[in-house]
């Protein structure tokens, strides 16, 4: 979903630019959160072997098309923008399964990224209190929506990959 969505006044797009400038500021705070969370999860193993480039791997370019989402607004990104920001999605799966990831291990990433975002997201809102609700309303919505499609895809791009792998087996064996 694009922000766009809801109803909002035409000046909302120059907090949601102000919001994109400030989540780039933040960036580097924001993988650290993230990768912090997911290193002290139960039961991980792969991520606390990777480099901060190899855990970080396509996400930078995720945050890149979320700004541009809230910089387009009240307009959808471009096509190719959109597309990018999908090619980074799948590459994410298919780099975690080269890196031995477990599917559980890949949703909980996911979801350890998106409470990095959204803790960023509330801190913005509480240190501009005269900011329109609607505004970080659609960010939100946009940041939910970038997410789960991340889940999805990723989720589909690993399944697909181990699918392949498992058809292959089944070849050798015969």
């Amino acid at each position: 979903m694009h922000p766009a969505t809801l109803t909002m006044k035409n000046d909302t797009n120059a907090p949601l630019a102000g919001l994109a400038e400030h989540l780039g500021n933040q960036r580097k705070v924001m993988l650290k959160r993230w990768r912090t969370a997911t290193e002290e999860a139960p039961g991980v193993t792969v991520a606390s072997s990777l480099t901060r480039v190899q855990f970080n791997d396509h996400i930078p370019g995720i945050l890149d098309a979320y700004n541009r989402i809230l910089l387009a607004w009240p307009g959808a990104p471009s096509a190719s923008s959109q597309n990018d920001g999908k090619n980074q999605i799948i590459e994410h799966g298919l780099q975690r399964w080269q890196q031995g990831y477990q599917l559980r291990d890949l949703t909980r990433e996911w979801g350890h990224l998106h409470m990095s975002v959204m803790t960023e997201l509330d801190r913005y809102a509480l240190e501009n209190p005269a900011l329109e609700t609607a505004v970080m309303t659609a960010a939100r919505q946009a940041w939910s929506q970038l997410c789960w499609d991340g889940i999805s895809d990723s989720s589909t791009q690993y399944w697909h990959l181990n699918q392949a792998e498992a058809t292959g087996h089944i070849r050798d064996l015969e």
